[in-house]
């Protein structure tokens, strides 16, 4: 007679088996033909509805941009126009900041004023100062720059009629080349190499960091001075940052004469300067001081 556990043994083993035969009749079922092309269908349904929707979406979108192409056009336009209303402003800011004469100064002084006081979240022209190099960018197209072979001006360029002299630059070099500063508005760099060795020197032995060149050859308006049609004159003032410091001023003055710098010439007010002898002359443009190399016309 079987035992407990001989009849629990042969009953798992019967459950077992029916459960096998199961998964066996699935397995069969599921591999049928009729079940296959049932997941086939499926599949293919699904896929279909993936490809559909994104044929939706992109025709949406193809609409979407077809309906608001008409706007998006003046918006960019309007976006283009305030960008370069802002560029405008901003380089005319920074160009009368850094020009001679009473709207610059009045600007820089306004500008510091305003933000000392509170008015000016900071200093404009301060803050405009990396603009410079756009400026000058955008003014070299408008300044009469000569070419380096020849170095001839333009013919409304010409000295005094007492004067019996050629229009030219005698031995010129681009003082830019020799790491003098030439203001970068309305300025040609071209100088006679001996002058230019000298406001070298007044950088390099005197330390002098101070100034920039304003007025070089070609020349951009007529002046009495005849070395000013030949190379052989420049004008030089204070760099925007040193403007209206009278002692800066006065230092420039003698360090340009310690060089060895002739015919110096304070083309300010009357009295700018106690002790010089300061005064505008009939050609002057805007406040700067003269100096010449040594040469015929002045030795």
């Amino acid at each position: 007679m079987p035992t407990v556990d001989e009849e629990l043994q042969a009953y798992q083993e019967e459950l077992e088996r029916q459960r096998e035969e199961q998964r066996l009749k699935q397995r069969q079922t599921q591999n049928s033909p009729r079940n296959l092309a049932k997941s086939a269908a499926k599949s293919y349904v699904k896929e279909a509805g993936k490809k559909a929707a994104k044929r939706a979406v992109a025709s949406a979108a193809t609409s979407i941009a077809a309906a608001a192409a008409p706007y998006v056009l003046p918006v960019v336009a309007v976006v283009v126009l305030i960008g370069a209303l802002v560029f405008f402003v901003l380089v005319s800011l920074t160009a009368i900041c850094n020009q001679e004469g009473l709207s610059g100064s009045l600007l820089r002084v306004g500008s510091t004023v305003g933000s000392y006081v509170g008015v000016l979240p900071a200093d404009v022209c301060e803050k405009l100062s990396g603009l410079q190099g756009v400026v000058g960018f955008i003014d070299r197209t408008t300044v009469s720059v000569p070419p380096v072979a020849g170095l001839t001006c333009p013919a409304a360029i010409k000295p005094p009629p007492r004067y019996d002299m050629q229009v030219k630059c005698i031995d010129c070099v681009d003082l830019k080349s020799l790491g003098i500063p030439v203001k970068t508005t309305n300025t040609n760099p071209y100088a006679n190499r001996g002058l230019g060795d000298r406001l070298k020197r007044m950088i390099s032995e005197k330390n002098n960091n101070t100034f920039q060149v304003t007025e070089a050859f070609c020349p951009v308006v007529n002046h009495a001075s005849p070395n000013h049609y030949n190379g052989f004159s420049v004008d030089i003032n204070l760099k925007p940052e040193y403007a209206g410091n009278a002692e800066i001023l006065r230092q420039m003055i003698l360090d340009a004469q310690a060089v060895g710098f002739v015919s110096i010439l304070c083309e300010y007010p009357v009295n700018y300067l106690p002790g010089e002898d300061c005064r505008a002359r009939s050609t002057t443009r805007g406040d700067h001081i003269h100096i010449e190399e040594p040469n015929a016309f002045n030795s």
